[in-house]
């Protein structure tokens, strides 16, 4: 959770993006372009905005509390997550990682990608990877014993089609899996 008073007030001033509204959005978008223009350099920015949303939309069904997203890097943030908590906003900065396809990268693994990120500083974000991995995911390769992160957490579709997926965290200490359904249904 962020504690620092001067990068609250920053957040304050950045756009929040509502995951259900996003999410809709994206789920409108036509197979053409999501099979063509999705990993495109010029979608990074939305693919990692749609992340964050699925965790956050996960998270506000999983816990029963409003979870938005507040746009933009800061520091070693790549967004953070506000919920509304008993007294007032909280922020937890996020760190979003992808273990792409095999197909799109067959080198990297989950093992070489930690690996990789245990190297990092010490950090108070907490690190959200995406698995883009295809079949079933044993909730023992995803314990993460040292992590640089104040907590992991994994997220990926539970269901080839993407219309459910997964939250495992904190991985580090006394993991959980939540299951949540994707919320493409028309905006109302």
């Amino acid at each position: 959770m962020i504690h620092d008073r001067v990068r609250i007030r920053a957040l304050l001033k950045r756009e929040v993006v509502d995951p259900r509204s996003l999410l809709q959005r994206v789920a409108s978008l036509s197979a053409e372009t999501k099979a063509t223009r999705w990993r495109s350099q010029n979608f990074k920015e939305l693919r990692e905005v749609t992340d964050a949303c699925l965790l956050a939309y996960g998270l506000s069904e999983a816990l029963g509390t409003d979870v938005a997203v507040v746009r933009g890097e800061i520091e070693d943030y790549d967004c953070v997550l506000r919920a509304v908590g008993d007294d007032g906003y909280q922020f937890v900065g996020i760190q979003l990682k992808e273990l792409p396809a095999s197909k799109l990268n067959s080198a990297l693994t989950l093992e070489r990608l930690l690996g990789e990120l245990a190297k990092h500083a010490a950090s108070d974000a907490n690190l959200v990877i995406r698995l883009n991995q295809e079949g079933y995911i044993p909730d023992e390769s995803l314990l993460v014993p040292e992590s640089p992160y104040a907590e992991v957490w994994y997220l990926w579709a539970a269901s080839p089609d993407g219309s459910n997926w997964c939250i495992h965290g904190d991985a580090k200490r006394s993991p959980r899996t939540y299951h949540f359904a994707f919320p493409s249904h028309a905006l109302a």
